[in-house]
């Protein structure tokens, strides 16, 4: 009996423990499922602010872009005021001019000036795939923003059919040593084996949208070496390849580029161009611009080039860049700016 009772004393004290533990667990568990939920209540405060602020900082970002589109919208729209007549005029003037350049004589003059060539005897370089920072920034930036984009500045090489289009780049992407030169330069150094410097990364993307077209020329002495960037191709434009010629002035021939792979070549001394027009689809590309840091000086071969031109009674060949732009006309004097 006495036995029968010591052991029912130890049954409900082992129980009570049991209770006690079972008690001390599910507090401990309450415990940590508190700790957690506070936790997470922490992390979403945290990523919430963080969400706020990436929305400030995408709605500034927003507003420089649309400013920046308006601003160059509004330079380009200066260069179409011209009528139809002066337009062609002066894509009569560099046609004349370019087929000087490109033409036997012209070529025979080019080939000595780049001698040796910045790059090899063929003058370009397949320089393999786009790095893969710029590649995602550039298209993040065509996707967010291409509807913003608009005709670009009149170009004599690209006609006047308004068929190519710019989307401004933010310019701290283009400055010299910027995010975009500091991936490029090691990329153009090997391709040449010499040492290069930026002479100018293009502040817009070149949308070539159906229709477009791209003459037979070669570029100012003051940007010798190229970097072609295709980033996006539809329809046709996967096919509207760059085409150069070699250095004996030969039948251009296409160079197949598909997006994300970078082109360099010598654009100041080989010509090159993109044959007939976009039937269909578009092509989106960066440029960058770079010349050797040494043995290099782009005003000798300018006076050159303005020699020969002008024994041919063609018009000096002039910077790459154009002349400041003449004052807007009132708002009245445009045709449609839906065209740009």
């Amino acid at each position: 009996m006495c036995v029968a009772h010591g052991d029912e004393s130890a049954r409900k004290d082992l129980s009570g423990k049991e209770r006690a533990e079972e008690a001390r667990m599910r507090a401990k568990q309450m415990a940590e499922e508190n700790r957690e939920r506070a936790k997470k209540r922490r992390e979403e405060a945290i990523e919430n602010q963080r969400h706020a602020r990436e929305r400030v900082r995408t709605d500034a970002e927003i507003g420089d872009v649309a400013k920046l589109c308006e601003e160059q919208k509004q330079v380009a729209m200066q260069s179409w005021q011209k009528g139809l007549s002066e337009l062609s005029a002066q894509m009569d003037a560099e046609e004349k001019k370019q087929k000087v350049l490109t033409g036997t004589e012209g070529q025979v003059a080019l080939q000595k000036l780049f001698r040796p060539p910045a790059l090899h005897a063929m003058g370009y370089v397949r320089a393999g795939l786009v790095p893969q920072e710029l590649r995602q920034r550039l298209l993040s930036h065509l996707h967010k923003h291409r509807s913003r984009s608009f005709v670009e500045t009149f170009n004599p090489l690209l006609g006047n059919q308004r068929k190519a289009k710019a989307l401004p780049l933010p310019p701290e992407w283009t400055t010299k040593g910027g995010f975009m030169d500091r991936l490029l330069s090691p990329i153009v150094e090997k391709a040449s084996g010499k040492e290069m410097e930026m002479v100018r990364i293009a502040p817009s993307l070149r949308i070539y949208e159906e229709g477009a077209s791209l003459m037979r020329h070669v570029d100012s002495p003051e940007t010798p070496i190229t970097v072609a960037i295709p980033l996006e191709a539809t329809g046709a434009g996967s096919r509207w390849h760059l085409e150069i010629g070699d250095p004996q002035g030969r039948k251009l021939r296409p160079l197949p580029l598909q997006p994300g792979h970078l082109l360099v070549y010598e654009g100041a001394r080989l010509p090159h161009a993109r044959m007939g027009q976009l039937s269909a689809g578009d092509l989106t590309v960066a440029f960058a611009y770079y010349r050797p840091k040494e043995n290099y000086d782009a005003r000798r071969v300018q006076r050159t080039v303005d020699q020969l031109l002008a024994s041919h009674n063609a018009a000096s060949r002039g910077p790459s860049r154009p002349p400041a732009p003449k004052p807007l006309k009132k708002k009245d004097e445009f045709r449609s700016t839906d065209e740009l």
